[in-house]
């Protein structure tokens, strides 16, 4: 498989999962190193900068953080997008976008150029007006610009994104865009046959047209055929997880490449039953995303298992890693963490013990580092856990951490009414009155890279 792997645009998901790595005995890669020293990251005042009633959706390549909130202004609620300019600096979250009964329901965002996709799901209650009618839901994905001004206040009229496809139900869809090409992968499930069709769809942007243009077909009543747990996309390549299940029950599983056309282009043979067996409960993992950067296949599991191979020739080695991540409910692929600005640098969140682990691949070595919060003004309000981590193109890191809202709500208002009783009342700016249900803390590629020793 040809060496031109780097920045996935969105995190993969599957359906129907079994699988899946690799063969081979010897390898050219060394083993990579752990660094035994255990470093801190602190989340506290200092580098707390927003409380906000949204949850990122992405990081911008321009430095911007974009932002999801959900009102109930309207029937089914209202989506709303906006801008944090310029997060590790300023301040500002202007409103670019409110789409109405609308919600966000797959974590997929796919990046190109000035614009953002993303799967919405729309609600419209079909009953007359005033009375509970029939509820439709539609899957579409839309397109917005990212670099459109933000709304006037108190504008009327909505920004409208621009629907780029409307989607059958399923409970899964994957997409990539890679210039004016839309790649999805669109798991279906045919009721009366009882069929999974695995298809993978190429949309032309430009000629707003598309093709299926590969498939394969599973049942469930015979429990054979060919299973498509997973796509990955980049450099005009689609990757895939294919697994073949006979009538007697053999299983083979295969990574494999083919191009935008659907033309197979290479396979590399996988043997992973030993690592998806998990003792702790006596069953079997199977793989839910797919990862590749340089010369390394970096699988996430159902059960948040992380297993890694070195691609040598045509063929997978195992990478020896921090057991901790391999472990039951281990750990999370940090979002947007693969190679953006030429680092090789890969992120794992171990949220269990609340770690997190780095790995340098120009060092080929794990470093580790705890990460604890410390923001004693508002301690008693937070979830004590990160939730998650957000990356930007630069290497700056976002922990997101829960709040509670309401409870932060009544802790204000009883300062307040304290401050008035006793007669010490001072009018505050309303900053101090900004809440919401999420905390984030900003952590600089600075001390990243002290972590990892880079230190220039």
């Amino acid at each position: 498989m040809p060496k031109k792997f780097a920045k996935p645009l969105s995190i993969v998901f599957s359906l129907l999962v079994l699988f899946l790595s690799t063969t081979c005995t010897t390898t050219e890669n060394p083993p990579i190193t752990q660094n035994s020293e255990l470093h801190k990251i602190t989340l506290s005042s200092e580098n707390r900068y927003l409380l906000s009633p949204s949850t990122v959706v992405f990081m911008g390549i321009d430095g911007n953080i974009f932002m999801s909130s959900h009102e109930r202004t309207s029937q089914f609620g209202e989506l709303n997008i906006h801008r944090f300019e310029e997060i590790f600096g300023g301040f500002g979250m202007p409103e670019l976008y409110t789409i109405e009964n609308a919600t966000v329901q797959f974590p997929t965002v796919s990046i190109s150029d000035d614009y953002f996709y993303i799967p919405l799901v729309f609600s419209e209650n079909f009953g007359e007006p005033g009375e509970k009618g029939e509820l439709v839901e539609t899957q579409k994905i839309v397109k917005l610009n990212s670099a459109v001004p933000p709304m006037i206040l108190g504008e009327n009229t909505q920004r409208q994104a621009t629907i780029i496809r409307e989607m059958p139900q399923v409970s899964y869809i994957n997409f990539f865009v890679d210039g004016d090409n839309m790649i999805i992968f669109e798991p279906i499930f045919e009721d009366e046959s009882e069929i999974f069709i695995y298809q993978i769809i190429n949309r032309n942007l430009q000629e707003n047209s598309e093709n299926v243009i590969i498939a394969r077909e599973f049942s469930t009543v015979t429990n054979f055929g060919e299973i498509i747990a997973n796509i990955f996309v980049q450099n005009a390549s689609i990757f895939l997880y294919r697994v073949e299940i006979s009538q007697n029950g053999t299983r083979n599983f295969y990574i494999e490449e083919y191009d935008f056309a659907g033309n197979f282009v290479n396979r590399l043979n996988l043997d992973i039953e030993n690592a998806l067996y998990m003792p702790e409960v006596s069953a079997e993992d199977s793989v839910m995303q797919l990862f590749i950067t340089d010369n390394l296949v970096i699988l996430q599991t159902l059960h948040n298992r992380i297993l890694m191979y070195a691609i040598v020739g045509n063929s997978l080695i195992e990478v020896d890693i921090p057991a901790s991540l391999q472990r039951l409910g281990a750990a999370n692929i940090i979002g947007n963490s693969f190679d953006f600005d030429g680092n090789g640098l890969i992120l794992f969140w171990n949220f269990n013990d609340q770690t997190l682990y780095l790995l340098d691949l120009q060092q080929w070595k794990f470093s580790t580092a705890n990460v604890f919060i410390e923001d004693n003004d508002i301690s008693q309000f937070l979830q004590q856990n990160v939730n998650r981590i957000h990356r930007d193109v630069y290497g700056n890191l976002l922990f997101e951490v829960a709040i509670n809202y309401q409870a932060y709500l009544d802790f204000i208002e009883e300062q307040l009414q304290a401050e008035r009783t006793a007669g010490e009342f001072t009018p505050r700016g309303a900053a101090l009155f900004v809440v919401g249900d999420n905390v984030f803390y900003s952590v600089d590629i600075a001390e990243i890279e002290q972590i990892i020793g880079r230190q220039n």
